[in-house]
């Protein structure tokens, strides 16, 4: 090793067998060119503007930083290095100045450390619906509209103006043309001959003539004033009434009576009650509904006056537990008349007596009491001691009574 130096600004040369350097040194500054094997980067320790040369790849480094033995610089000089500016924008694209392929610039797109992109001007081929695009060019014709097939869009052939009024109706002024319709104030959608639409206070001749000559309004609902009598109306709006109508002279009364007491015939004779309706028959034995089921069963009746006239059915699923009088009870409307009869039109799954054919009833208050009877046999009651009632049994019959 050999080394040469100076006073008040000395230069200093190192070799031996394993490096060389040179130490430039005037008392505020110490700088070395170093020159030795592989990469200085946290094995070299010296001053920020020293230097480095990689004997073995010819590679050149500078020194960065103040001290230690961290912040050497490769310099750019392989094939494929390229330089940067001084400074550039955080998370910017770089991007190549020029054709050599050695520099790179900065740029104004951005991506964020979130992955979000900002800055630039998309001028590439149409982004796929996929991506949320539209996968078309929007260079298309003046006035048309992107439109969904299902799978991709697409412009319109027809076109369609750039602003509207209110209360505008839109409709096809010719071929692949949408216009705007002409407004106008208390009229209706009526077309020319031609079949073209526009609003108008008037209708048209040909569809006047069809509703005054012909005498028919086929559809719809009447919302007009009440139709007077001469038209097969009333005059009158009934809306808020009940009751019936009463009609002198050609007018209908306003106020309908409220509820009516009585209708008188034209013989003289008073009406006092008409009523119809449905009722639920049951079945019980002495009184006890207990155990009874059913699988179907309805009634109907109804009243004129004081006489009642009702129809029944009754399937049974299964028979009461009770004993003593077997009747149906829950007659729409009770009588304190005990001696009304009634027919059984049918039944089945049921025993009666011997010599005893036939099944009627008594009725009592709400109860359809059973009465057998029998050809020289003194008329019974049917009780569980003498019909038998199937779980089983069916019943249908008819009956009136006066109450």
């Amino acid at each position: 090793m050999a080394s040469h130096g100076f006073n008040n600004g000395r230069l200093t040369l190192h070799n031996s067998n394993t490096d060389w350097w040179i130490n430039y040194n005037d008392d505020t500054f110490d700088i070395y060119d170093f020159i030795d094997s592989g990469s200085p980067e946290g094995v070299v320790t010296a001053e920020r503007s020293s230097t480095y040369r990689d004997r073995d790849t010819g590679e050149m480094y500078t020194k960065t930083t103040d001290s230690g033995n961290t912040g050497w610089s490769r310099f750019a000089s392989g094939a494929g290095d390229v330089e940067g500016p001084a400074s550039s924008t955080d998370n910017a694209i770089a991007r190549f100045n020029g054709t050599d392929g050695k520099e790179i610039q900065n740029s104004g797109v951005i991506i964020s450390d979130t992955n979000v992109m900002t800055g630039g001007t998309w001028q590439g081929t149409a982004i796929g619906t996929s991506y949320g695009g539209t996968g078309q060019s929007t260079t298309a014709t003046s006035g048309t509209i992107l439109r969904g097939d299902g799978t991709n869009w697409g412009a319109t052939t027809a076109t369609y103006p750039a602003t509207t009024t209110a209360n505008q109706l839109l409709y096809s002024s010719a071929t692949n043309t949408i216009a705007g319709l002409a407004t106008g104030n208390d009229g209706a959608l009526i077309t020319s001959a031609a079949g073209v639409p526009s609003i108008s206070s008037t209708l048209p001749s040909v569809v006047q003539g069809n509703i005054t000559s012909t005498g028919t309004i086929a559809s719809g609902v009447w919302n007009g004033t009440a139709v007077g009598t001469q038209y097969g109306g009333t005059g009158q709006n009934f809306s808020a009434s009940t009751g019936l109508v009463s009609l002198s002279a050609g007018t209908a009364s306003a106020t309908l009576t409220p509820s009516v007491t009585s209708i008188t015939l034209s013989s003289g004779t008073a009406l006092s009650s008409y009523v119809e309706g449905n009722w639920t028959p049951a079945m019980s034995f002495g009184g006890d509904e207990t155990g009874f089921t059913y699988s179907t069963r309805s009634g109907y009746y109804t009243r004129i006056g004081r006489l009642v006239f009702c129809s029944f059915r009754m399937q049974l699923t299964a028979a009461g537990s009770g004993t003593g009088n077997i009747a149906i009870i829950n007659l729409p409307i009770s009588t304190a008349l005990p001696t009304n009869t009634g027919t059984m039109v049918y039944y089945s799954n049921v025993t009666l007596p011997v010599n005893y054919t036939n099944l009627v009833g008594s009725i009592n208050g709400t109860s359809f009491g059973f009465v057998v009877t029998g050809s020289g046999q003194a008329v019974v009651n049917g009780t569980t001691t003498n019909v038998t009632v199937e779980n089983n049994a069916y019943f249908q019959g008819e009956f009136y009574y006066v109450v």
